[in-house]
């Protein structure tokens, strides 16, 4: 097999499981429309955001075709599948379009702080982390 039909294809099975993994977060959140699921999506990008950001670091540090392969997998793959900026955008243009302006500022605002501390404290957390940036 091809190296890009591999990484196609490792990508297409950890995005189905992220995607299987976000599902099953809304529907543990979905007892109260509409803060249910915009809790649900807040926590998935921001434990998205975590975990992309802790396995990056760990990756940095360990080059070559074994890490690459799970890099792709769980990178674009997985994380990009349970991770759901794109609904974020889509309920956000939602309350936008009801009028509750003031939902959107906090519901954006939060999201984007949380999620970029998650990215932080994930790589922060990583026994594997860069203390180099210019290595990546």
């Amino acid at each position: 097999m091809n190296k890009s039909l591999q990484m196609t294809l490792l990508v297409a099975l950890g995005s189905g499981l992220g995607g299987l993994a976000r599902v099953s977060l809304a529907l543990a959140f979905s007892f109260s429309p509409p803060w249910g699921y915009l809790s649900a999506t807040l926590l998935a990008n921001s434990a998205g955001c975590f975990l992309i950001g802790f396995l990056a670091a760990g990756f940095a540090q360990a080059p070559g075709p074994r890490s690459e392969a799970w890099q792709t997998f769980l990178l674009p793959g997985f994380c990009g599948g349970f991770t759901t900026v794109s609904l974020f955008s889509l309920q956000g243009l939602y309350l936008w379009q009801d009028g509750f302006y003031l939902s959107l500022f906090f519901y954006f605002a939060g999201s984007i702080v949380s999620c970029l501390l998650c990215v932080g404290i994930g790589w922060k957390l990583s026994p594997r982390r860069l203390t180099n940036h210019s290595q990546r």
